[in-house]
Protein backbone atom coordinates (compact mmCIF):
# COMPACT_ATOMS: atom_id res chain seq x y z
CA UNK A 1 0.00 0.00 0.00
CA UNK A 2 1.71 3.41 -0.96
CA UNK A 3 0.82 6.78 0.37
CA UNK A 4 1.66 10.20 0.71
CA UNK A 5 3.60 11.64 3.26
CA UNK A 6 3.77 15.38 4.27
CA UNK A 7 6.51 16.09 1.72
CA UNK A 8 4.69 14.75 -1.35
CA UNK A 9 7.03 11.72 -0.73
CA UNK A 10 5.79 8.62 -1.60
CA UNK A 11 5.71 5.70 2.15
CA UNK A 12 5.43 1.82 1.49
CA UNK A 13 3.55 0.55 4.50
CA UNK A 14 4.55 -3.04 4.97
CA UNK A 15 2.59 -5.57 7.13
CA UNK A 16 4.80 -8.66 6.99
CA UNK A 17 7.14 -9.15 10.12
CA UNK A 18 10.73 -8.99 9.48
CA UNK A 19 12.54 -12.68 9.50
CA UNK A 20 14.14 -12.60 12.95
CA UNK A 21 10.55 -11.23 14.48
CA UNK A 22 9.00 -14.22 12.49
CA UNK A 23 11.17 -16.61 14.29
CA UNK A 24 10.91 -15.04 17.71
CA UNK A 25 6.95 -15.61 17.37
CA UNK A 26 6.96 -19.33 16.30
CA UNK A 27 10.73 -20.32 18.15
CA UNK A 28 9.70 -23.10 20.26
CA UNK A 29 11.13 -23.53 24.11
CA UNK A 30 15.16 -24.52 22.54
CA UNK A 31 16.48 -26.12 20.03
CA UNK A 32 19.42 -28.88 19.55
CA UNK A 33 20.87 -27.81 16.28
CA UNK A 34 23.02 -29.46 13.68
CA UNK A 35 24.97 -26.28 11.26
CA UNK A 36 26.99 -28.38 8.63
CA UNK A 37 28.84 -25.64 7.40
CA UNK A 38 32.51 -25.16 6.46
CA UNK A 39 33.14 -21.57 6.64
CA UNK A 40 33.75 -20.40 10.41
CA UNK A 41 32.88 -17.28 9.67
CA UNK A 42 29.68 -18.03 7.95
CA UNK A 43 29.16 -20.09 11.26
CA UNK A 44 29.79 -17.15 13.78
CA UNK A 45 27.15 -15.43 11.08
CA UNK A 46 24.38 -18.07 11.42
CA UNK A 47 24.95 -18.60 15.12
CA UNK A 48 24.42 -14.75 16.25
CA UNK A 49 21.56 -14.42 13.79
CA UNK A 50 19.98 -17.50 15.50
CA UNK A 51 20.91 -15.58 18.70
CA UNK A 52 19.54 -12.02 17.53
CA UNK A 53 16.31 -13.84 16.21
CA UNK A 54 15.11 -15.03 19.72
CA UNK A 55 15.60 -18.61 18.73
CA UNK A 56 16.63 -20.64 22.03
CA UNK A 57 20.01 -23.35 21.64
CA UNK A 58 19.70 -25.83 24.08
CA UNK A 59 23.25 -26.75 22.12
CA UNK A 60 24.09 -26.23 18.40
CA UNK A 61 26.84 -28.77 17.15
CA UNK A 62 29.13 -27.19 14.25
CA UNK A 63 30.82 -29.80 11.83
CA UNK A 64 31.88 -29.16 8.45
CA UNK A 65 32.58 -32.86 6.84
CA UNK A 66 29.64 -35.53 6.10
CA UNK A 67 31.00 -38.14 8.40
CA UNK A 68 30.98 -35.69 11.34
CA UNK A 69 27.61 -34.73 10.36
CA UNK A 70 26.17 -38.07 10.45
CA UNK A 71 27.74 -39.22 13.52
CA UNK A 72 26.08 -35.85 15.10
CA UNK A 73 22.81 -36.76 13.68
CA UNK A 74 22.84 -40.69 14.73
CA UNK A 75 24.21 -39.94 17.87
CA UNK A 76 22.89 -37.30 19.27
CA UNK A 77 18.82 -36.10 19.69
CA UNK A 78 18.53 -33.38 17.15
CA UNK A 79 16.22 -31.08 16.47
CA UNK A 80 17.05 -29.13 13.05
CA UNK A 81 19.83 -29.77 10.32
CA UNK A 82 21.00 -25.77 8.87
CA UNK A 83 23.41 -27.02 6.30
CA UNK A 84 25.19 -25.23 3.76
CA UNK A 85 24.32 -26.12 0.24
CA UNK A 86 27.65 -26.34 -1.02
CA UNK A 87 30.63 -28.09 1.17
CA UNK A 88 33.34 -29.16 -1.36
CA UNK A 89 33.10 -31.90 -2.71
CA UNK A 90 29.80 -32.57 -1.17
CA UNK A 91 26.10 -30.57 -1.03
CA UNK A 92 23.73 -30.27 1.89
CA UNK A 93 21.72 -32.59 -0.12
CA UNK A 94 24.10 -35.24 0.11
CA UNK A 95 24.27 -35.24 4.09
CA UNK A 96 20.44 -35.13 3.75
CA UNK A 97 19.68 -37.98 1.39
CA UNK A 98 22.48 -40.17 3.92
CA UNK A 99 20.29 -39.06 6.94
CA UNK A 100 17.13 -40.08 5.14
CA UNK A 101 18.43 -43.42 4.32
CA UNK A 102 19.15 -44.36 7.82
CA UNK A 103 15.61 -43.09 8.95
CA UNK A 104 16.61 -39.66 10.21
CA UNK A 105 13.64 -37.64 10.15
CA UNK A 106 14.47 -34.49 11.56
CA UNK A 107 13.82 -31.23 9.14
CA UNK A 108 16.69 -29.90 6.89
CA UNK A 109 16.87 -26.20 6.65
CA UNK A 110 19.66 -25.77 3.11
CA UNK A 111 21.57 -22.39 2.97
CA UNK A 112 23.25 -21.00 0.03
CA UNK A 113 24.97 -17.41 -0.83
CA UNK A 114 24.59 -18.74 -4.58
CA UNK A 115 23.14 -17.27 -6.90
CA UNK A 116 22.96 -20.66 -9.42
CA UNK A 117 19.63 -21.43 -10.77
CA UNK A 118 20.48 -25.04 -11.49
CA UNK A 119 20.25 -25.27 -7.02
CA UNK A 120 17.22 -23.89 -7.44
CA UNK A 121 16.03 -26.09 -10.37
CA UNK A 122 17.82 -28.86 -8.28
CA UNK A 123 15.92 -28.29 -4.80
CA UNK A 124 12.57 -27.96 -6.63
CA UNK A 125 12.47 -30.82 -8.11
CA UNK A 126 13.44 -33.02 -5.46
CA UNK A 127 10.29 -34.48 -3.64
CA UNK A 128 11.18 -33.82 0.01
CA UNK A 129 11.94 -30.52 -0.31
CA UNK A 130 9.90 -27.03 0.25
CA UNK A 131 11.03 -24.06 -0.48
CA UNK A 132 10.04 -21.18 1.77
CA UNK A 133 11.78 -18.10 1.30
CA UNK A 134 14.64 -17.05 -1.45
Amino acid sequence: MAATGPHGKRKTATTAPSAPSAAKAFAPESLRVLLFEDSAMDAVLIKKFLQTAGVRLTYIFHTDTIPSAFQVLTRENVDLCLTDYYLRPHTGFELMDEARRFDVDIPFIVLTGMDDRSIDHGALTRDDVVTIWR
